[in-house]
Formats: structure tokens, C-alpha cells, sequence
């Protein structure tokens, strides 16, 4: 055992008095861990190999281990009764009417006065051990020295008082363990409480809503625009005889008829259940109502103002003059749809009804290309 260090304050185990502890054993590796916040290995590891020796604690470091240990666990017993007596009576009790009571509560003070005189003297039979200090750096050799130089980050247990706190110089995360006030573990019981219970409140609150959200089931997409849906009065067992519009002779005769607010009612309820609503933008439902209406040929022959594209007036329908069906366009598309928008709508529409015609058709225009050679370039 000659040479061996204490594994805590790094001084020769066989320069003390007392009996030295090992790490090995099992009383005395649970007080460690319930010391150190942080693990200590049982065996001695030197580059990265490890040796099967006994790993030692001096007699002074395993003395102020098992009193910090011993008055660890008197501490956990008063709170438990302090817990016990408070919260005991009344669970309901405010944070002020918990001071009050601990304050005028006599038994409590007396067990407080009963461990710090307890505490006290396990205290002063580690203070009246004789110990030997270390070799001084005056008669060590230089090696020792360097040694010592070496472990000045390490805890020396032996020359600070037992009341200050320990901290590691190395370790700069590690807090000493400090004993709790009263005070304090009853605000943390009464603050964890009310935690609990607004974290239930919430729950409850979300069950509430999710059983709600299950009675009424939204739409599957668009759920943002379920709101610009108009309602569908016309159960789909009700149809309505309509043949899709490709004259204008058939055009004008169908916006004469949605002059009756009866049948304009009748047929807009009939289209809403041709489309898909909640599921597209108003636009999109607008676009599919459209061609429920018309026909794509016929819409070639349609601009919105009457003229050509060279200016010129009557060879085109002007689909402007028809205003009932944009009535019926714009209600289908939904409530917040303005007459603007659905302008805007018919404008793109008609200016490229050609090449929606042609993609219906599968048919892409295409022109005969002449080759040129590399001399002649005309």
C-alpha cells in the first residue's frame, strides 16, 4: 500500500492515521454517489488501459463523506415531514397560509433545533480527528512538488472547513450541494401543484375541442375558403334539364331566362352540385362552373368587348351584354367573389379560349420548317 493516493484529496493513504476505504465497497460507493453529482471510477485507468487495484479514500475524506451523507438524510426526513404536516391538513392552502402555519407551527422549529444540534456534533467528531498533514513543498523532493503543482484543480477536503462550500475549480458546471430552506420546498410543492393543474385544464380543454371537431368534419382541401361556399339549397335528387350553351341564339335565350329569380335560384343550386366546393379556390370553382355552361368551341367566338383582335366589331359575341350569367358565375364561385374578379376572370378566359380549345383537342400547332444550308443562309 506504500505510495498509494487517496483517490479525493490525492495525499498518501499510508502518511494518515485510520483506516483508509476503498471504492469497492458497497456501503460506502452508494454514499459516493449520493455525494458527488458526478460518476467516480472504482478502478485506476492510465493510458487508456485499466488496472484491477483498489481505488482508496483517505480516513478524513471518507469521515466528511459519511457525515454530509448522514446529515443528507436528516434533511430529506424533515421535509418529508414538513410536506406531510403542511399539505397534510389542507391541499387548498395559499402560498401566505402556508408561511403562517409554518411559522406558528412549534413542533417544527423543535425538530429543526433537534438536527442542527445532531448535525453539529457528527460535525465536530470529523473536526476533533487527528490528522497529519502532507509532506510541505520544503522537505518534498521536486518531483513531489510538481506533483502537487499538478493537483491544485483537485477538492482538498482537509484544508478548507467543512462548513464552506466545496466547488471544482476543473469543473466549472458542477454546484455545490446546499441544504434547502423550508421556505423554499414549500414554494416549490405549491408552484409544481399549480403547474399540474394548468397543464390538466389544458388537456381537458383540448379533449373538449377535438370531440367537437370529430361531430362536424371539415372539407378534406380548401378548408380556408369554406367560408365563400354558398349554401346548397337543391338536393341532388332535383335536376335540371339543361343543354350546354354552343350558339348564341342559345346564349341569349338562357340569360332571358335567368330573369326569373325562381328558376335563377333553382338552376344556381343545381350547378352547385356539379362543382366541387370547399375543395378548389373561388376561382378554380368559378373556371369549372364556366365550362359546365359553355362549350369550348363556342367560347372561341366570344370576346368580352365584341372586337377582334385587329379591332374590328360584330364578327365576335360580346359577352359583356350578358349579365345574368355572370350573376350565376359569380355566386357559384363564392360570397365574397366581387364583380371585378369575375371580369378579370372572363378577360383571361376568352383572350386565351383558343389555346385551352386546342390542349382539350390534344393538338399542338406546329409549322414546316425550312433548312437552310451553311453557304447559303437566305
Amino acid at each position: 500500500m506504500s505510495g498509494i493516493k487517496c483517490r479525493l484529496c490525492q495525499c498518501l493513504v499510508d502518511k494518515q492515521t485510520g483506516f483508509s476505504c476503498s471504492l469497492n465497497d458497497d456501503g460506502f460507493r452508494s454514499m459516493i454517489k449520493t455525494v458527488f453529482p458526478f460518476p467516480i471510477s472504482p478502478v485506476h485507468t492510465v493510458a487508456s488501459k485499466t488496472y484491477n487495484m483498489p481505488v482508496l479514500v483517505c480516513f478524513q475524506c471518507s469521515t466528511a463523506i459519511r457525515n454530509f451523507y448522514n446529515f443528507s438524510k436528516q434533511v430529506e426526513v424533515i421535509q418529508a415531514k414538513l410536506k406531510r404536516q403542511c399539505l397534510g391538513k389542507d391541499s387548498s392552502m395559499t402560498i401566505d397560509q402556508l408561511v403562517q402555519y409554518i411559522k406558528a407551527e412549534p413542533g417544527l422549529q423543535e425538530e429543526l433545533r433537534d438536527v442542527n444540534v445532531n448535525t453539529n456534533e457528527s460535525l465536530m467528531m470529523s473536526v476533533d480527528i487527528e490528522a497529519t498533514d502532507c509532506e510541505s513543498a520544503e522537505t518534498s523532493s521536486p518531483m513531489n512538488a510538481n506533483e502537487e503543482e499538478n493537483d491544485g484543480d483537485q477538492l482538498h477536503f482537509l484544508n478548507r472547513p467543512i462548513a464552506q462550500d466545496y466547488k471544482w475549480i476543473s469543473e466549472p458546471w458542477y454546484e455545490p450541494i446546499r441544504c434547502v430552506d423550508k421556505f423554499e420546498v414549500v414554494n416549490n410543492i405549491v408552484d409544481v401543484e399549480r403547474r399540474v393543474n394548468l397543464v390538466a385544464t389544458k388537456l381537458e380543454e383540448l379533449l373538449q375541442n377535438s370531440t367537437n371537431s370529430r361531430q362536424q368534419i371539415p372539407p378534406r382541401r380548401g378548408s380556408q375558403f369554406a367560408s365563400d361556399v354558398p349554401e346548397q339549397t337543391a338536393s341532388k335528387s332535383e335536376t335540371v334539364q339543361f343543354e350546354r350553351i354552343s350558339t348564341v341564339e342559345m346564349l341569349e335565350a338562357f340569360n332571358q331566362r335567368l330573369s326569373d329569380e325562381q328558376y335563377f335560384d333553382k338552376f344556381t343550386s343545381w350547378l352547385a352540385s356539379n362543382v366541387s366546393y370547399g375543395e378548389m379556390r373561388p376561382e378554380h370553382r368559378m373556371q369549372e362552373a364556366f365550362y359546365v355552361l359553355l362549350d369550348p368551341r363556342f367560347v372561341t367566338q366570344c370576346t368580352w368587348s365584341g372586337y377582334t383582335a385587329k379591332g374590328v366589331k360584330g364578327q365576335k359575341v360580346a359577352f359583356c351584354c350578358y349579365q345574368n350569367i355572370r350573376a350565376v358565375l359569380r355566386k357559384v364561385s363564392g360570397e365574397t367573389t366581387t364583380e371585378a374578379e369575375v371580369k378579370a376572370f372572363l378577360l383571361k378566359k376568352l383572350r386565351n379560349a383558343k389555346g385551352h380549345l386546342e390542349r382539350c383537342k390534344h393538338i399542338i400547332t406546329s409549322s414546316c420548317k425550312k433548312k437552310y444550308s451553311r453557304g447559303n443562309k437566305s
